[in-house]
């Protein structure tokens, strides 16, 4: 509806009625009684302006302007459902009193004299969707005796409740009624002709009845309790609801129902404002089951999309307890799974309280052996049956699986459940039960627990699970293995007799810890020594084997052979015999001890990267060390392991004390993003530029600017020869064992890096295994929620116990926050803060949050050593400790 099409009956109402543009907060139509008041001003006209003119005040005399009045706020869109204010003819503008004027000079000729002075009462809302962005405002005159053209406010507040039961009258389509809550049951006691218009009732239907004849059969029950208890408690309200015409008719019913109060602030009276928005009510209806129809339709898809994420855990256990939460969230009431193996046990439970059968000494029952056969869950769990429904109200025996699991869940659940089975490609790997009742009312869509629909969609459910649940417990079988037997076969321990010698391996996590590089450190005598570093292709169990044969070979050989290139020659040979498939590099040196602290180093390569040789040089002045000049060892080589079918030669270079041999593997030079050439130059300026006079500094250099993101796996050895004797090192056992991984920020990595961990404490042999993974968890998922960019874990083994990095895009330090009720969060930190010392220290390109875990202890106190505390942001302060290369 447009400005034009406004009733005619709004120009000549006896009261001051206003149109306001919500947008701009213009007044765009005044009737004559508002024009009156405001004299000669053009419309448009912002609405405090149109109030200046009209001279407009509170009861207290302030400009409307100056406080948060009526006015303002219903421009802003604000219902006001009734206030008092006061009109000030003193305040008007000059405009206002001259057309005041000539409105007085023509009312012979039927014109409109602008009498209203004094108290107004004012009343605004938002209209309808036919004048959407609008709002109309309207001033009724409140008169009576007492009320005097220029009134103070204490006269105002005396004869308020008077003037309004005797003048309160308005001749526009709102809905006007006054109750007296002196009366018993707050009757009406006067309702204007619009209330008539819209209900049906006449004065004398209502008049003496409480309102509530309005409601009938539809009236929500709940709306009708706010309205009463805001009566009760003597304040106004707003509310919209279904309400009954005279007709028995229906329509949606906005009310606004203000108190108006005497000079000593009893209630005398509430002024009900009521308008027709059945047409707004049932447009969003249509909107909102519009919508519902849409959740409906993707509802089947939604559920599978949220499995799917969930059972792509490669930890098995984990991807079961997701599940089950998934649909305790969705289309149970409760959800768990059951796995028989030499006991019945529970695995995963979510909802109805069930989460404790999870718990130490509650989820494993009897022996599988001791039960009886005739048992419908034992069917579904053998994989006799491929699902059945129990009635939990129908008596089971004890000695059956059904029994059993009656008896665990007792009285938290009731009703009907659906057992399904959890099945791979050969075998029933677990069953799971899903209750039969209704699922959480905040997830609408999703078919009735009766309705075929819903078995299938837990049949679909079940299947996909099932055999996501297979692939991992293959890939875990596996990659265990291939990690088991490559840990087993590099060496515990690098020490050299009188060389400084340090170390590194690290897998790629693309490849899940299982590669073919090696290195080998090999004490052959007092005076020779032996150092191996090779690379086999691929990245599985054969390649791990491969890697295995070859350093056993090359021991053996390396022990019984000084000359690298002889050791080839013989390696070349019996690879040949056993039929070594992989293709492999590797580079083999020897050191033999000479006078004054040099050794001779000879090497023979097949087909591996140059081994590099620095040579320091000195500040003159300060006898320090300022960089290396490098050499490439890039003589001697040849093809492949096993490729070779001639001689293969050795090249020989003396070293001096403070002389630096660096070997590798691509991993370390090797990315996507560059030539490989590149990388080998970018590996030499490192060296170039390190200053550091010991093995184990010169090798964090070389990682902090190549190691970071390995793209393949990586090893890396760094030996150096010593000054004089007191430079070198004491026996030692090899560097920390260390474990990097980058994931991407999603959700998915969280439970893939529980997994790595869990999988890295089993090998390392640490027993804080649950810790590891708690506090893992809780890091990366901060991570995932609050960073950016690739997220990178870090575990290493170090004397002081098993210390976890975790590395994001985002500056911002990590914050402690309160904890959420109902379990919404905020516990992350805290619980961190409870199993070990924490702290973060910015990168250059975001933060890494490390957290320290003790052997032997299970819950950390806080210590004064640079354990973690808060800081005034909840940020911790602490400086993290640098593992001990």
């Amino acid at each position: 509806m447009s400005l034009s099409q406004l009733p005619r009956v709004m120009d000549e109402a006896d009261a001051a009625v206003l149109v306001v543009d919500l947008a701009s907060t213009r007044v765009e139509y005044a009737n004559l009684r508002a024009m009156a008041m405001a004299g000669d001003v053009s419309l448009p006209v912002g609405i405090d302006e149109w109030g200046h003119h009209a001279g407009l005040v509170s009861p207290g005399g302030e400009d409307l302007t100056e406080t948060t009045g009526p006015l303002s706020r219903v421009a802003r869109g604000e219902p006001v459902a009734g206030e008092l204010i006061r009109r000030d003819s003193d305040k008007a503008s000059d405009d206002a009193a001259g057309e005041r004027r000539r409105q007085q000079d023509a009312s012979d000729d039927g014109g409109l004299v602008d009498d209203v002075v004094g108290p107004l009462w004012v009343t605004g809302f938002p209209l309808g969707e036919s004048m959407q962005g609008r709002a109309l405002v309207v001033f009724m005159r409140l008169t009576g005796p007492g009320l005097t053209a220029a009134p103070g406010p204490a006269e105002v507040l005396a004869t308020q409740a008077t003037a309004v039961r005797d003048r309160a009258v308005i001749a526009t389509d709102l809905s006007f009624t006054i109750s007296d809550p002196a009366l018993p049951d707050d009757p009406l006691v006067w309702v204007n002709p619009a209330f008539t218009r819209t209900t049906g009732y006449t004065s004398d239907d209502v008049v003496g009845r409480n309102c509530r004849f309005l409601q009938g059969p539809g009236t929500d029950r709940e709306t009708v309790a706010r309205i009463s208890a805001a009566l009760r408690e003597g304040r106004g309200c707003v509310e919209t609801l279904l309400n009954y015409r005279k007709d028995g008719s229906a329509f949606w019913n906005q009310v606004s129902v203000t108190p108006v109060l005497d000079p000593e602030g009893r209630l005398v009276n509430f002024v009900g404002v009521q308008a027709d928005v059945t047409e707004r009510v049932l447009v969003q209806e249509q909107r909102e089951r519009a919508l519902l129809a849409e959740q409906r339709a993707r509802a089947g898809l939604v559920l599978l999309d949220r499995v799917s994420d969930a059972v792509i855990e490669l930890d098995a256990t984990a991807a079961m307890e997701r599940l089950a939460l998934v649909l305790a969230e969705t289309i149970a009431p409760w959800a768990l799974v059951v796995q028989m193996d030499r006991n019945v046990e529970v695995v995963a439970a979510s909802g109805s309280a069930l989460e404790e059968l999870v718990g130490a000494g509650r989820r494993v029952g009897p022996p599988v052996a001791a039960l009886e056969a005739d048992d419908p869950l034992r069917a579904v769990c053998e994989g006799a049956a491929d699902e059945t429904v129990v009635d939990l109200a129908v008596p089971r025996r004890s000695g059956t699986v059904t029994g059993w699991f009656a008896d665990t869940v007792g009285s938290r659940v009731e009703g009907s459940y659906l057992a399904v089975q959890l099945a791979g490609r050969d075998a029933v790997i677990a069953v799971l039960l899903v209750g039969l009742g209704p699922g959480p009312a905040e997830q609408p869509g999703f078919p009735a627990p009766d309705d075929d629909d819903h078995r299938k969609l837990v049949r679909v459910v079940a299947r996909r699970t099932g055999l996501s649940l297979e692939n991992a417990r293959l890939y875990a079988r596996e990659h265990t293995l291939a990690e088991t037997l490559q840990r087993s076969m590099l060496p515990q321990r690098s020490g050299i007799p009188g060389l400084d010698v340090w170390t590194h391996y690290a897998p790629n996590v693309d490849h899940a810890q299982v590669g073919g590089d090696w290195y080998d450190v090999l004490p052959i005598s007092d005076d020779v020594a032996g150092l191996v570093v090779g690379d086999v292709v691929g990245h599985d169990v054969e390649a791990a084997a491969t890697m295995g044969q070859l350093r056993s070979v090359v021991r053996s050989y390396a022990y019984e052979l000084e000359d690298p290139g002889s050791v080839l020659m013989r390696v070349d040979h019996l690879a040949a015999g056993m039929g070594i498939a992989r293709m492999a590099s590797l580079v083999l040196m020897t050191l033999r001890r000479r006078d004054e602290g040099q050794w001779d180093l000879s090497w023979s390569s097949a087909g591996h990267l140059p081994a590099l040789v620095g040579t320091p040089r000195t500040d003159p002045a300060g006898g320090e060390v300022t960089g290396y000049s490098v050499r490439r060892l890039d003589s001697a080589q040849g093809t492949l392991v096993g490729l070779g079918e001639g001689a293969r030669f050795s090249d020989t270079v003396r070293l001096r004390p403070g002389d630096v041999v660096v070997a590798y593997t691509d991993g370390l030079i090797e990315r996507r993003s560059r030539p490989m050439a590149e990388g080998l130059e970018q590996l030499v300026g490192v060296l170039q530029g390190a200053t550091g006079s010991l093995a184990d500094g010169i090798g964090e250099r070389l990682l902090a600017a190549l190691g970071d993101s390995p793209e393949d796996d990586t090893a890396v050895v760094v030996l150096r020869v010593p000054v004089d004797v007191s430079d070198v090192p004491a026996p030692r056992a090899a560097a920390p064992r260390q474990r990097r991984w980058q994931l991407p920020s999603d959700p998915s990595s969280v439970g893939k890096a529980r997994h790595a961990t869990l999988r890295a404490c089993a090998v390392w042999g640490i027993p804080q295994v649950e810790l590891a993974e708690v506090v893992v968890s809780e890091l990366v998922a901060n991570a995932v929620m609050h960073g950016w960019g690739i997220v990178q874990l870090r575990l290493f083994d170090t004397a002081p116990g098993l210390r976890i990095e975790v590395e994001d895009g985002n500056p911002e330090p990590p914050r402690l926050v309160p904890h959420r009720p109902l379990g919404e969060g905020g516990h992350g930190l805290h619980v961190v803060g409870e199993v070990a010392r924490w702290g973060w220290s910015p990168t250059r390109s975001g933060k890494l949050v490390w957290a320290q875990l003790q052997p032997g202890t299970g819950r950390l106190q806080p210590t004064g050593d640079g354990g973690a505390t808060a800081g005034p942001h909840g940020a911790t302060d602490a400086a993290p400790p640098t593992p001990t290369p």
